[in-house]
């Protein structure tokens, strides 16, 4: 605290306040931290799934199934890991998941419910834009209603869903940890106006 006197006022002090530091920033491993628990937390909800449907997945094979029966079980098991590992998982919601970890991690000032709800927060399933919101959980009610009805079906077809969800699964989480395992791109460089004008004349001329 600082205290002076005016001149012609030898009785009046001023005070000036020192300023204040601001709030300090999340350390970087807890960033670390944080985002490693989003990315295990959606892993192990996956791998939830896997190990409850594998076994169902398993059982054409002790049941035996007719040769255009096995020719649609391999068929849809390669299929769904192209839609479902491929498109839906590997080209759509890991990456977005990937980034929204990363995005948190690297908050200075993350709230509290978001770093202990990191996969869910990763997922999209709350502060996230309200469309994405929606998306999300269109998408997991919906997986959830898929894997309840498989089990009201008989065998084969219940083994022959099942075999389909399963490769699919097991491609997405695989494309999971790749994506999370892989070094964050940096920004690509701005390119300079003028340069870019200047070299579309020459090739003009």
């Amino acid at each position: 605290m600082v205290r002076f006197q005016t001149q012609g006022q030898m009785n009046t002090t001023h005070t000036l306040d020192p300023p204040q530091a601001p709030s300090p920033a999340a350390p970087p491993k807890l960033g670390q931290v944080t985002f490693i628990w989003a990315i295990l937390g959606i892993s192990a909800l996956l791998l939830q799934a896997l190990f409850r449907l594998t076994p169902r997945a398993l059982e054409p094979f002790h049941i035996g199934l007719s040769i255009p029966l096995w020719a649609l079980y391999f068929a849809w098991a390669l299929f769904n890991v192209y839609a479902e590992g491929y498109r839906g998982f590997h080209l759509r919601f890991v990456p977005r998941v990937v980034k929204r970890a990363r995005d948190l991690a690297t908050q200075p000032h993350p709230r509290a419910i978001d770093l202990w709800l990191a996969p869910a927060y990763a997922m999209g399933l709350f502060h996230a834009p309200k469309k994405r919101i929606i998306a999300s959980w269109i998408t997991v009610l919906a997986i959830t209603a898929l894997v309840l009805l498989v089990r009201l079906m008989p065998q084969p077809w219940r083994g022959i869903l099942d075999a389909g969800v399963v490769t699919g699964l097991a491609a997405g989480l695989l494309s999971l940890l790749y994506q999370a395992a892989r070094p964050k791109e940096p920004p690509a460089p701005k390119k300079n106006a003028g340069a870019t004008l200047k070299a579309a004349c020459s090739r003009r001329a």
